[in-house]
């Protein structure tokens, strides 16, 4: 798959900041597409860092193999101030839907059934089950 997907998002800052430390953002995979949220613990400018390195990260090491990408962006960001994570991850030939999440993330996917993706306790970098 090459140039076939269009994604948007839109994150707002706390009141009184100017950045965010949450994204959301999708990266193309040869066989699909792979979505990301992330909601880095705390506000200003050290999330929004954060925020920026994850999505660095997850851009330089996409996956669709969702639990594994999961634990190595744990290891990766071991030490951080933590965030919150879900990634879903879907196979364009068969909409074979892969879900990790860890933290207040939660996926919806929408269509002939609808089904509420909930993400386990933890933090990224942190604590995680």
């Amino acid at each position: 798959m090459t140039g076939r997907i269009e994604s948007a998002a839109e994150v707002r800052p706390k009141a009184g900041e100017y950045v965010s430390g949450d994204a959301a953002f999708a990266v193309e995979l040869d066989d699909g597409v792979l979505g990301v949220i992330v909601d880095v613990l705390g506000h200003g400018e050290e999330a929004n860092a954060l925020a920026v390195r994850i999505e660095a990260y997850v851009r330089e090491n996409p996956s669709g193999y969702v639990v594994a990408l999961m634990s190595r962006l744990h290891e990766a960001f071991r030490g951080s101030r933590g965030a919150a994570v879900g990634l879903c991850a879907v196979e364009a030939a068969t909409g074979k839907l892969r879900y990790a999440g860890i933290g207040n993330t939660v996926i919806r996917r929408f269509g002939e059934s609808d089904m509420r993706l909930v993400s386990r306790d933890g933090v990224v970098g942190g604590i995680m089950r």
